[in-house]
């Protein structure tokens, strides 16, 4: 069983929807991936990738979202508390939060699940983030690095290929 499951969310095509997707993309470029961390890029349809996150330690969701406060801050929360379902945060089918109720209902809900967000400024058809979230990529990355690496993940970066959004 993986320690973690590392799991973007977002449109690629709604503008800043696709955070989730860009950073898990960013961070399979910087970092080697070890075995105990499995990357799943679940789009809009998280719920496609239950049989794999049903009952895992540790789910790390990726992903655009709506906070109540003001700001397009750059969040890691862990752990996630239990999501509401009459307040999604993302804008996807079948949210994560129904899809973490529907695993709690049935006995298979990860046994801790963590954010890495970003709020979301536009989503807008394309498939460019806008600049606020662009710009946080490179932190995000760091952020998501060093939540695994405290959590006893050891990972290795790999030799720099040239991408500016994931470099110190």
């Amino acid at each position: 069983m993986n320690a973690a499951i590392v799991l973007s969310l977002g449109h690629p095509l709604r503008s800043d929807d696709g955070f989730g997707e860009r950073l898990l993309q960013r961070f399979e470029q910087r970092y080697e991936i070890p075995e105990q961390v499995l990357c799943l890029h679940g789009g809009t349809r998280p719920v496609a990738h239950y049989d794999r996150i049903a009952g895992c330690r540790w789910l790390i969701v990726l992903d655009a979202v709506r906070y109540s406060d003001a700001g397009s801050d750059l969040r890691v929360i862990d752990p996630l508390p239990v999501l509401d379902c009459e307040r999604q945060l993302a804008v996807h089918e079948l949210g994560l939060a129904e899809l973490l109720q529907l695993m709690a209902v049935l006995g298979e809900a990860p046994a801790r699940v963590s954010l890495v967000g970003a709020a979301f400024a536009s989503l807008d058809w394309g498939p460019a983030l806008s600049r606020a979230l662009e710009q946080r990529l490179p932190q995000a990355c760091e952020r998501l690095a060093t939540l695994l690496e405290h959590n006893g993940i050891r990972l290795r970066q790999r030799a720099p290929q040239g991408d500016p959004a994931c470099t110190s």
